[in-house]
């Protein structure tokens, strides 16, 4: 997406946590990394996940995460957020995050999550006009972009930057899974009492958000495809009523990533690196087993994940 607030949408509105990566201990170099090299047919794809947001020292990545890209002919992402359509882009979440003026926020909101708001507000002396056009889905984007900023972390760093900026050096295809008008419908398609929700769960993670982060780094760090996936559905179990979003955020767009993945492949010459926000991968409905679902062979990368299978 554009911008750094649409950008958190593309991972996990309830797991914004994957936007960060920790590499300030040192990486066994047997560790598994979050890339999976799915073969079918004499087609490679190679499913990497992505962290949205980052810092200078993530880098240089593990060896394992970086071996697919330098393997692949091509690059596949949800979205270029630095591609020819950022102006339209840029229109349409102005557009799409826009409050109808005749039902403002404290007529739509329930008073304990509108009293929340205003409270992380004046703790951090964010002006009330700042929001005060906006729908729900939008302010809990911006509350979790300016969590993560005020921790040092920027769409500049990201593993999507980086290996964007290196296929451009590299003269490599870039093709798009999905589009950005379809992204911002996701949010903006939910009736208001779900934005609700969602506002109310990105509240309660930022009183949280330093414990959640450590899960998560160790998670990412470690390969653990199993714990990244119950971390990105445990909203469900706070807030069962988050259970469609979850639906049309992960579940069906997983299937739509894999299939459009598996299509490129089918219609290109040489394989395909893609690169998908994190929570994509992993659990029952995730890319990886959707492959496997599919006749595909999957094997994860890295240490005896991939010695193993």
């Amino acid at each position: 997406m554009p911008n750094a607030v649409a950008r958190l949408a593309r991972t996990s509105a309830l797991a914004v946590t994957l936007l960060c990566l920790q590499t300030t201990s040192t990486r066994a170099a047997d560790q598994p990394v979050f890339v999976w090299r799915a073969s079918n047919a004499g087609e490679t794809v190679w499913l990497a996940g992505s962290i949205h947001l980052g810092k200078a020292d993530f880098y240089p990545l593990p060896e394992a995460f970086d071996r697919g890209f330098q393997l692949a002919e091509h690059l596949a992402v949800e979205v270029r957020p630095d591609g020819n359509g950022k102006a339209t882009a840029t229109r349409l979440l102005a557009e799409k995050s826009a409050l109808d003026p005749r039902t403002p926020l404290p007529d739509i909101l329930p008073p304990d999550v509108f009293g929340a708001l205003q409270q992380w507000m004046a703790a951090r002396n964010v002006p009330a006009i700042a929001f005060a056009d906006k729908e729900p889905w939008f302010i809990s984007m911006s509350i979790s972009l300016m969590d993560w900023q005020s921790r040092g972390y920027s769409p500049q760093w990201g593993v999507e930057r980086h290996f964007l900026s290196r296929a451009d050096a590299r003269g490599m295809t870039v093709h798009e899974l999905e589009t950005i008008d379809f992204q911002y419908s996701i949010f903006d398609d939910m009736p208001i009492s779900e934005q609700a929700l969602l506002l109310e769960q990105s509240l309660s993670d930022s009183s949280e958000i330093d414990e959640i982060t450590t899960q998560m780094i160790n998670a990412w760090k470690s390969g653990n495809g199993t714990l990244i996936a119950e971390i990105s559905t445990k909203p469900i179990a706070d807030r069962p009523g988050l259970a469609p979003l979850l639906d049309r955020l992960l579940t069906q767009r997983n299937r739509s990533l894999a299939t459009s993945a598996q299509q490129l492949a089918a219609q290109l010459d040489g394989s395909i690196f893609v690169l998908v926000g994190a929570a994509h991968l992993p659990g029952t409905d995730g890319m990886v087993e959707l492959f496997r679902q599919d006749g595909w062979t999957v094997q994860q990368l890295g240490g005896a994940a991939e010695s193993n299978q």
